[in-house]
This record gives structure tokens, C-alpha cells and sequence, in this order.
């Protein structure tokens, strides 16, 4: 879902995408979990002529870490699982748009 604004020479924007976790078959005895999360971008955009813009952007406002749970399936010890955890914080980015 995304919204954006205009007024005059600044346009703003955001957006919210989730994506639902569950657990993922990748063959008979291996598989992972993919963890659920909701991921929330917004963005300012200043327009000082048609060819000079300056847009600030900001990405993981919710400051949700990613996960990955592979699992091994083996018939003598059963399923062995292991969790990682990719710690992620906010993203700023500014970018000067010049058209030439």
C-alpha cells in the first residue's frame, strides 16, 4: 500500500508492504522458516527547477530485523534447526537529481 503528496515543490510519499511468514519446503528432509514482517519507506522530494531535485529517503521505519530458520529433517536424530537473526536498523539515503 503506498501513498503519495504534492504541494507545490515538495512531494511526499510512503509506503507499507507485509509479507506473512511461514515455513518453506525446499526438498524432502530441508526446508527453512521465513519469519513475517512489515517493512514501512517514506520519502520527501524537493523540486527547485525541472532538472534539480534533492530527495531524502527513509526505509525500515518499523526497525524489524530479518530472519532465517533453516531446518534439516534426518530420520536417526530428528529435525535439527538453527536461527539467525540480521539485525537492521534505519536507512536514511539523500540523493542530489540533476538532469542534463
Amino acid at each position: 500500500m503506498g501513498v503519495d503528496y504534492k504541494a507545490g515543490a515538495l512531494t511526499t510519499g510512503a509506503s507499507l508492504a507485509h509479507r506473512r511468514g511461514r515455513p518453506v519446503r525446499v526438498t524432502v528432509n530441508r526446508g527453512f522458516d521465513r519469519s513475517s514482517r512489515s517493512d514501512l519507506d517514506a520519502y520527501a522530494l524537493w523540486a527547485f527547477n525541472p532538472a534539480l531535485q534533492l530527495r531524502v529517503a527513509a526505509s525500515n521505519l518499523l526497525e524489524q530485523d530479518d530472519e532465517f530458520g533453516p531446518s534439516y529433517s534426518d530420520p536417526v536424530s530428528g529435525v535439527e534447526t538453527r536461527t539467525w537473526r540480521y539485525p537492521r536498523g534505519v536507512s536514511l539515503r539523500t540523493t542530489l537529481e540533476m538532469t542534463f
